[in-house]
């Protein structure tokens, strides 16, 4: 599945959170939607770069400079994309989890449980 899909699916499922911690929940779904945003950008420049090499009627160095320019926009975008995700899930999947148990069980004073 691609990576795109699975931030798609997790923003949805931790919709079921926003209960007990909208603000948090909140907050979280939308860096999720920007994520997902970088690793859209990073994906259109990598399916660019693709179909450029298919091009039999450009010259090889046409190709060459193309696909150049391409993986220097990328770089950005994937170091972008990096830091949202290691802003995102600073721990391992099973303290994200427990994490996420701990919201459940703990919610914020006035929100429905």
């Amino acid at each position: 599945m691609p990576k795109t899909c699975i931030i798609v699916d997790l923003g949805h499922q931790l919709t079921v959170f926003m209960p007990a911690w909208p603000a948090m929940i909140s907050a979280m779904t939308a860096e999720l939607h920007r994520l997902r945003q970088s690793l859209g950008d990073c994906n259109d420049l990598t399916v660019l770069g693709e179909f450029a090499l298919s091009r039999r009627e450009l010259s090889p160095e046409a190709i060459n400079e193309f696909v150049a320019v391409v993986l220097r926009k990328r770089r950005p975008c994937e170091r972008r994309a990096r830091e949202q995700f290691e802003r995102l899930f600073p721990e391992r999947p099973g303290a994200f989890a427990r994490r996420m148990a701990g919201y459940l069980a703990h919610p914020q004073k006035g929100s429905a449980t």
